[in-house]
């Protein structure tokens, strides 16, 4: 019997022995697994397999925290189909029980803890009553957790909780280090955008399209799922869309009209600062249709320059607690970047309209200078005098886009203006009067002192006739003809 007994506990310890010297072991190859940078392929699924030989799992799961966006990200796992995850998601930190496993600061079990959501309802239904997690720990702050589960009935025990903590341990600084890369990584491609941007900027594309540009690059560095950019239009108040990115089933207004513009927008743009929200479902200032189309994190900031409005950025994302300092500085760098394309736009647009007020001027100029050259050619002609004044009239309608126009003389035997030519349309369906009596030009100065009489309103103008206004005159242009400094006659042009 003593043999037996011997034997047995010979075994045991045989046993014992053969457990440890395996778990030495792979702590031994965790550790160098730790030393190779967690961002290289399969270097996750050789940590996991070292696991799995000293603590049995259906389920693991590496999560990176981060506590800015009050959400967690899963890094890596294996069974995560099960609760409808996959890598690379990101959880809330309201809907988990992560912040419970970082504040335990230890290897804990979680399989008597309950939460509520979709995780927690898809986890209670998985089937895996087993769960165990510990904190991913490196220079006193908690950088992710670790989580082991499986279906088989308390298969945890006080052993692998131990063993859990220990290659949570272990594998913390290359998380940490990992996450540290990530972010130099982040910075780097955001500088890169910013330096691209610039190189956009005085490319030899179109408004439009180096706004388009902006836009997309800006949705792309920041994660977001909507951005959209606007400008002052020609109406201070508007703000007209001139680019967006990922607008999907959004329909973004073509134009926003301050003083009717949502709380958010409009004080923001009139104040000129920008506002940025995490909880923008449940934001009292939310835009209802960016709600329901899933918004839950914005960030808005108006561009100015100056105490002059130009434009706004909206930066919108559908995951809650998106947006973070970090994000902060990049979008006000790229807001600046865009200050600058819109103050060039605005430059170009300004030159251009001033160029095109040039040609226009000039062409005008152009069709005076050669009416002038007709009107000379006619009157230098053999002729009736008034079928000349006619045909002269009608060179200056065209001239000044007018409906009606008169030329009246006066007659060395007749008090009064004679009419000796009347040309236009108006005119020929509502035929002048034949004399204007001495008594209707007693006030006028372009009958009695020969100045120019310029009329915009001509129903109220003290010398109207409701004739004239009854005929539809609006504007009328009284110009003098003058020798020797004595009134010979006057044209009107209506």
């Amino acid at each position: 019997m003593k043999a037996i007994i011997a034997a047995i506990a010979k075994v045991l310890a045989s046993s014992r022995n053969d457990d440890l010297t395996m778990e030495r072991a792979v702590y031994a190859e965790i550790g160098r697994i730790v030393g190779i940078p967690f961002g290289v392929a399969n270097v996750y699924e050789r940590f996991a397999d070292q696991v799995a030989k000293i603590i049995p799992f259906e389920l693991i799961s590496i999560a990176h925290l981060d506590w800015e966006r009050d959400q967690i990200k899963v890094m890596y796992g294996i069974g995560l189909e099960t609760l409808g995850l996959s890598m690379g998601d990101t959880i809330s930190l309201k809907d988990s029980i992560v912040a419970e496993i970082a504040h335990a600061k230890k290897a804990i079990r979680t399989d008597g803890l309950r939460y509520t959501g979709p995780l927690g309802r898809s986890l209670g239904a998985s089937g895996l009553t087993s769960r165990i997690a510990t904190p991913l720990i490196a220079n006193d702050k908690v950088v992710g957790t670790l989580h082991l589960a499986s279906r088989i009935p308390d298969a945890y025990g006080d052993l692998e909780l131990a063993r859990l903590e220990i290659v949570g341990n272990q594998i913390a600084g290359a998380i940490a280090s990992e996450i540290s890369v990530q972010k130099e990584r982040d910075r780097a491609r955001q500088l890169e955008s910013l330096y691209s941007i610039a190189a956009v900027i005085a490319q030899p594309l179109s408004f439009k399209d180096k706004a388009q540009m902006i836009v997309d690059r800006l949705a792309s560095i920041t994660d977001a799922d909507y951005v959209a950019l606007r400008r002052v239009g020609e109406i201070p108040d508007d703000l007209e869309l001139v680019a967006s990115s990922n607008s999907g089933s959004l329909k973004f207004a073509a134009t926003i009209h301050i003083p009717n513009a949502t709380f958010l927008t409009r004080e923001s743009f009139i104040t000129g600062e920008r506002f940025m929200i995490n909880d923008y479902g449940v934001h009292p200032g939310a835009q209802q249709d960016l709600v329901a189309g899933g918004v839950q994190s914005m960030y808005f900031v108006p561009i100015k320059s100056g105490n002059r409005a130009l434009g706004s950025i909206s930066v919108a994302s559908n995951s809650p607690n998106h947006f973070h300092d970090n994000h902060d500085g990049l979008i006000r760098a790229f807001s600046n970047e865009i200050l600058s394309l819109l103050n060039s736009a605005e430059q170009e647009e300004k030159l251009l309209k001033s160029q095109e007020s040039a040609l226009e001027s000039e062409r005008q100029n152009t069709r005076v200078r050669d009416g002038l050259y007709r009107v000379s050619r006619i009157f230098a002609e053999v002729g009736d005098f008034n079928g000349k004044a006619k045909a002269a009239l009608e060179i200056l309608l065209n001239l000044a886009s007018a409906d009606w126009a008169t030329l009246r003389v006066i007659k060395e035997s007749e008090p009064g203006f004679h009419l000796a030519a009347a040309a236009g349309l108006a005119a020929t369906a509502s035929p002048p009067i034949a004399l204007i009596a001495v008594d209707r030009i007693a006030k006028d100065k372009a009958f009695t002192e020969g100045a120019l009489t310029v009329i915009d309103d001509y129903a109220a103008w003290p010398n109207a006739t409701q004739y004239m206004i009854d005929i539809g005159m609006e504007s009328l242009v009284f110009l003098p003809i003058t020798m020797n400094e004595r009134v010979v006659g006057v044209v009107s042009v209506v």
